[in-house]
């Protein structure tokens, strides 16, 4: 690296703490901004995050147009929206507990894990319901708020 692209440190007025901090200061360049992405293993993520996330978003889109096909009910879609951050906002303090004591990668996996294993039982009990034999089975959204319930990490 050149001394010139070297970004200047800038000394700021202290923090809460008492202690003088250090910021960049100056333009930032796009080298330095896209820095991260010369490690394999974040690269690694990085594209695994935008598999998982897009795929969440497909699943959502589904679920809504699911449960409203299923009942016609506008009332019980917004429902299982509501329900999807039950899980969400009264779990993420265990959440980030768990996160500061276990392995962030093998919370990675596991969650992902049971993302895609809860998303084929979605998949299955739709594909159920659409044979003869099991048509009964999911003509009430009860299935739908209990996985959802479960659902969410």
């Amino acid at each position: 690296m050149k001394s010139d692209d070297r970004p200047a440190i800038a000394t700021v007025p202290a923090d809460t703490l008492g202690q003088p901090r250090r910021v960049v200061a100056g333009a930032l360049r796009w080298s330095r901004t896209l820095a991260a992405f010369r490690h394999r293993n974040y690269r690694l993520f990085f594209s695994g995050q935008i598999i998982s996330l897009v795929g969440t978003w497909i699943q959502t889109v589904a679920e809504g147009w699911l449960v409203y096909q299923l009942t016609n009910s506008a009332f019980l879609l917004g429902l299982i929206r509501f329900l999807n951050t039950i899980p969400v906002t009264f779990l993420s303090i265990f959440g980030g507990a768990l996160a500061d004591r276990r392995s962030k990668r093998s919370i990675l996996i596991a969650t992902q894990i049971t993302s895609m294993l809860l998303a084929l039982t979605l998949a299955a009990l739709v594909y159920w319901k659409r044979s003869e034999e099991h048509t009964s089975e999911l003509q009430s959204p009860d299935h739908l708020v209990c996985r959802l319930l479960l659902e969410k990490k």
